[in-house]
Protein backbone atom coordinates (compact mmCIF):
# COMPACT_ATOMS: atom_id res chain seq x y z
CA UNK A 1 0.00 0.00 0.00
CA UNK A 2 2.07 3.30 -1.08
CA UNK A 3 1.31 6.79 -1.23
CA UNK A 4 0.72 8.06 -4.99
CA UNK A 5 -0.18 11.43 -4.80
CA UNK A 6 0.99 12.61 -8.26
CA UNK A 7 3.18 11.60 -11.37
CA UNK A 8 6.50 11.57 -12.39
CA UNK A 9 5.44 14.54 -14.97
CA UNK A 10 3.82 16.48 -12.08
CA UNK A 11 6.77 16.25 -9.49
CA UNK A 12 8.89 18.94 -10.48
CA UNK A 13 6.32 20.77 -9.20
CA UNK A 14 5.76 19.01 -6.11
CA UNK A 15 9.40 18.71 -4.87
CA UNK A 16 9.26 18.97 -1.05
CA UNK A 17 5.76 18.06 -0.25
CA UNK A 18 6.99 14.43 0.85
CA UNK A 19 4.86 12.20 -1.22
CA UNK A 20 5.38 10.22 -4.17
CA UNK A 21 4.80 9.81 -7.95
CA UNK A 22 3.06 6.52 -8.77
CA UNK A 23 5.43 5.30 -11.28
CA UNK A 24 7.91 5.04 -8.17
CA UNK A 25 5.67 3.21 -6.36
CA UNK A 26 5.14 0.67 -9.19
CA UNK A 27 8.91 0.77 -9.68
CA UNK A 28 9.57 -0.29 -5.71
CA UNK A 29 6.87 -3.09 -6.13
CA UNK A 30 8.60 -4.78 -8.94
CA UNK A 31 11.72 -4.54 -7.50
CA UNK A 32 10.09 -5.87 -4.51
CA UNK A 33 8.44 -8.59 -6.08
CA UNK A 34 5.39 -8.08 -4.18
CA UNK A 35 1.75 -9.53 -5.66
CA UNK A 36 0.16 -6.70 -5.38
CA UNK A 37 0.09 -2.94 -5.39
CA UNK A 38 -2.52 -0.37 -3.81
CA UNK A 39 -2.24 3.26 -4.53
CA UNK A 40 -3.86 5.73 -2.14
CA UNK A 41 -3.29 9.11 -0.79
CA UNK A 42 -4.90 10.30 -3.64
CA UNK A 43 -4.30 14.23 -4.58
CA UNK A 44 -7.69 15.90 -3.79
CA UNK A 45 -8.12 17.62 -7.14
CA UNK A 46 -8.01 14.98 -9.18
CA UNK A 47 -11.16 13.19 -9.60
CA UNK A 48 -12.49 9.51 -9.72
CA UNK A 49 -11.66 9.43 -13.48
CA UNK A 50 -8.55 11.09 -13.29
CA UNK A 51 -7.71 8.31 -10.59
CA UNK A 52 -8.62 5.38 -13.05
CA UNK A 53 -5.99 7.20 -15.60
CA UNK A 54 -3.63 7.41 -13.59
CA UNK A 55 -4.06 3.66 -12.37
CA UNK A 56 -4.45 2.45 -16.23
CA UNK A 57 -0.79 4.44 -16.53
CA UNK A 58 0.95 2.33 -13.63
CA UNK A 59 -0.74 -0.78 -15.19
CA UNK A 60 1.14 0.11 -18.57
CA UNK A 61 4.41 0.62 -16.69
CA UNK A 62 3.61 -3.08 -15.36
CA UNK A 63 3.12 -4.66 -18.51
CA UNK A 64 6.20 -2.96 -20.06
CA UNK A 65 8.19 -4.16 -17.13
CA UNK A 66 6.48 -8.28 -18.50
CA UNK A 67 5.97 -8.80 -14.42
CA UNK A 68 3.20 -9.95 -12.94
CA UNK A 69 2.11 -7.22 -10.67
CA UNK A 70 -1.79 -6.82 -9.85
CA UNK A 71 -2.18 -2.70 -9.65
CA UNK A 72 -5.55 -1.21 -8.12
CA UNK A 73 -6.57 2.22 -6.73
CA UNK A 74 -7.18 2.26 -3.10
CA UNK A 75 -11.29 3.29 -2.27
CA UNK A 76 -13.15 4.56 0.68
CA UNK A 77 -14.48 1.96 2.49
CA UNK A 78 -12.67 -0.85 0.19
CA UNK A 79 -11.50 -3.76 2.26
CA UNK A 80 -8.77 -6.69 1.27
CA UNK A 81 -8.41 -9.44 3.78
CA UNK A 82 -5.41 -11.15 3.45
CA UNK A 83 -4.74 -14.84 5.12
CA UNK A 84 -1.94 -16.72 6.12
CA UNK A 85 -2.21 -20.40 5.17
CA UNK A 86 1.01 -21.58 6.03
CA UNK A 87 1.63 -22.78 3.07
CA UNK A 88 5.18 -22.47 2.00
CA UNK A 89 6.34 -20.41 -1.45
CA UNK A 90 8.94 -22.19 -3.53
CA UNK A 91 11.82 -18.88 -3.87
CA UNK A 92 14.01 -19.32 -6.92
CA UNK A 93 16.65 -17.54 -4.53
CA UNK A 94 18.29 -18.28 -1.41
CA UNK A 95 16.46 -17.83 1.17
CA UNK A 96 18.20 -16.01 4.43
CA UNK A 97 19.90 -17.82 6.72
CA UNK A 98 18.16 -19.07 9.79
CA UNK A 99 20.21 -17.68 13.21
CA UNK A 100 21.68 -20.49 14.08
CA UNK A 101 22.86 -21.25 18.06
CA UNK A 102 24.60 -24.08 20.05
CA UNK A 103 20.79 -25.40 20.92
CA UNK A 104 17.10 -24.58 19.90
CA UNK A 105 16.44 -21.45 20.70
CA UNK A 106 14.76 -20.39 24.57
CA UNK A 107 11.88 -17.97 24.78
CA UNK A 108 10.60 -17.07 28.55
CA UNK A 109 7.27 -16.11 28.24
CA UNK A 110 6.36 -13.95 31.39
CA UNK A 111 2.62 -13.22 31.76
CA UNK A 112 0.88 -15.94 29.98
CA UNK A 113 -2.03 -15.53 31.64
CA UNK A 114 -2.95 -12.32 30.76
CA UNK A 115 -5.04 -13.24 27.77
CA UNK A 116 -2.27 -13.55 24.69
CA UNK A 117 -0.12 -15.70 26.47
CA UNK A 118 -1.59 -19.41 24.83
CA UNK A 119 -1.30 -17.56 21.81
CA UNK A 120 2.51 -16.51 21.28
CA UNK A 121 2.82 -20.09 23.47
CA UNK A 122 1.58 -22.24 20.26
CA UNK A 123 2.78 -19.51 17.82
CA UNK A 124 6.28 -19.54 18.98
CA UNK A 125 6.54 -23.85 19.46
CA UNK A 126 5.16 -24.38 15.54
CA UNK A 127 8.63 -22.07 14.91
CA UNK A 128 10.68 -24.73 16.50
CA UNK A 129 11.28 -22.66 19.37
CA UNK A 130 11.48 -24.20 23.74
CA UNK A 131 9.24 -22.21 25.22
CA UNK A 132 8.51 -21.38 29.10
CA UNK A 133 5.61 -19.61 30.76
CA UNK A 134 5.54 -17.57 33.88
CA UNK A 135 2.32 -16.73 34.95
CA UNK A 136 3.84 -14.53 37.62
CA UNK A 137 6.53 -11.94 38.33
CA UNK A 138 8.20 -13.97 40.66
CA UNK A 139 8.07 -17.16 38.54
CA UNK A 140 10.02 -15.29 35.86
CA UNK A 141 12.70 -14.47 38.27
CA UNK A 142 13.00 -17.73 39.36
CA UNK A 143 13.05 -19.59 35.76
CA UNK A 144 15.59 -17.09 34.51
CA UNK A 145 17.73 -17.24 37.29
CA UNK A 146 17.70 -21.34 37.15
CA UNK A 147 18.19 -21.70 33.32
CA UNK A 148 19.32 -19.32 30.42
CA UNK A 149 16.98 -17.98 28.02
CA UNK A 150 17.85 -16.52 24.35
CA UNK A 151 15.21 -13.74 24.73
CA UNK A 152 12.13 -12.47 27.06
CA UNK A 153 9.15 -11.83 26.13
CA UNK A 154 7.52 -9.19 28.85
CA UNK A 155 3.34 -8.88 28.89
CA UNK A 156 3.31 -5.31 29.93
CA UNK A 157 0.84 -6.06 32.26
CA UNK A 158 3.22 -7.64 34.41
CA UNK A 159 5.07 -3.80 35.02
CA UNK A 160 1.33 -3.31 37.04
CA UNK A 161 1.98 -3.48 40.63
CA UNK A 162 5.60 -5.03 41.12
CA UNK A 163 5.67 -5.21 37.47
CA UNK A 164 8.42 -2.53 37.61
CA UNK A 165 10.24 -4.35 39.89
CA UNK A 166 10.50 -7.37 38.47
CA UNK A 167 11.13 -6.01 35.25
CA UNK A 168 14.38 -4.37 36.68
CA UNK A 169 15.76 -7.20 38.14
CA UNK A 170 15.30 -8.93 34.75
CA UNK A 171 17.12 -6.07 33.66
CA UNK A 172 19.82 -6.30 36.13
CA UNK A 173 20.27 -9.66 36.25
CA UNK A 174 23.93 -10.85 35.22
CA UNK A 175 23.08 -14.00 33.64
CA UNK A 176 20.89 -12.12 31.23
CA UNK A 177 22.91 -9.05 30.35
CA UNK A 178 23.16 -9.97 26.91
CA UNK A 179 19.83 -11.56 26.93
CA UNK A 180 16.88 -9.04 24.84
CA UNK A 181 13.98 -8.51 26.79
CA UNK A 182 11.02 -7.66 24.87
CA UNK A 183 8.26 -5.58 26.25
CA UNK A 184 4.37 -6.17 24.49
CA UNK A 185 2.37 -3.41 24.97
CA UNK A 186 -0.32 -0.72 24.49
CA UNK A 187 0.37 3.02 23.01
CA UNK A 188 -0.30 4.40 26.51
CA UNK A 189 1.62 1.56 28.05
CA UNK A 190 4.56 2.50 25.99
CA UNK A 191 4.03 6.55 26.59
CA UNK A 192 4.40 5.91 30.20
CA UNK A 193 7.63 3.61 30.21
CA UNK A 194 9.09 6.92 28.44
CA UNK A 195 7.41 9.15 30.53
CA UNK A 196 8.57 7.05 33.70
CA UNK A 197 12.05 7.22 32.52
CA UNK A 198 11.84 3.21 33.14
CA UNK A 199 15.20 1.63 31.72
CA UNK A 200 14.95 1.16 27.94
CA UNK A 201 13.93 -2.60 26.57
CA UNK A 202 15.92 -4.14 23.43
CA UNK A 203 12.24 -3.79 22.13
CA UNK A 204 8.80 -3.40 22.45
CA UNK A 205 5.85 -4.26 20.22
CA UNK A 206 3.00 -2.31 20.23
CA UNK A 207 -0.68 -4.13 20.91
CA UNK A 208 -2.86 -5.42 19.40
CA UNK A 209 -0.18 -6.68 17.27
CA UNK A 210 -0.05 -9.75 14.34
CA UNK A 211 1.08 -13.49 15.12
CA UNK A 212 3.11 -12.62 11.69
CA UNK A 213 4.58 -9.68 13.32
CA UNK A 214 5.61 -11.06 16.70
CA UNK A 215 7.25 -13.93 14.93
CA UNK A 216 9.12 -11.93 12.67
CA UNK A 217 10.52 -9.50 15.81
CA UNK A 218 11.30 -12.75 17.30
CA UNK A 219 13.64 -14.12 14.70
CA UNK A 220 15.25 -10.45 13.87
CA UNK A 221 16.14 -10.67 17.70
CA UNK A 222 17.59 -14.29 17.93
CA UNK A 223 19.35 -13.54 14.69
CA UNK A 224 21.42 -10.41 15.88
CA UNK A 225 21.96 -12.52 19.02
CA UNK A 226 23.52 -15.52 16.98
CA UNK A 227 25.41 -12.98 14.88
CA UNK A 228 26.52 -10.88 17.60
CA UNK A 229 27.97 -14.03 19.98
CA UNK A 230 28.96 -17.27 17.43
CA UNK A 231 30.64 -18.44 20.35
CA UNK A 232 27.86 -18.27 23.16
CA UNK A 233 29.33 -19.42 26.34
CA UNK A 234 27.37 -22.67 27.20
CA UNK A 235 25.23 -22.60 30.67
CA UNK A 236 24.31 -25.45 32.60
CA UNK A 237 22.24 -28.00 31.03
CA UNK A 238 23.58 -27.11 27.58
CA UNK A 239 26.57 -29.79 27.53
CA UNK A 240 28.49 -30.43 24.44
CA UNK A 241 28.60 -33.09 22.67
CA UNK A 242 31.11 -35.84 24.19
CA UNK A 243 32.96 -35.82 20.48
CA UNK A 244 33.62 -32.14 21.55
CA UNK A 245 32.15 -30.53 18.03
CA UNK A 246 29.69 -27.90 18.65
CA UNK A 247 26.21 -28.07 18.45
CA UNK A 248 24.61 -25.97 15.47
CA UNK A 249 20.69 -26.19 15.57
CA UNK A 250 18.46 -24.48 12.89
CA UNK A 251 16.92 -22.12 15.44
CA UNK A 252 12.97 -22.19 14.59
CA UNK A 253 11.44 -21.93 10.43
CA UNK A 254 12.24 -19.54 7.89
CA UNK A 255 8.84 -17.13 7.46
CA UNK A 256 7.12 -16.77 3.72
Amino acid sequence: IHDAQYTLSEYPAKLGWGHSPAEYAVDLALVAGVKRLLLFHHDPGRADEAVDELVALCRSRVSAAGVKLHVQGATEGAELLLTEDGARVALDRPEPPAPRLPHTARVLVAGCDLGTGPGLDQTLRADGYEVTCAVSGAEAISLASERHFDLILFQAQVLEGNGREVYATLQAHQGLLDTPIVLLVTEEDAEQLVANGTANPADYILMPFTMTQLRARVRAHLTRAAQAAPARRQWEGDPEPADGTARSDVVGTSLD
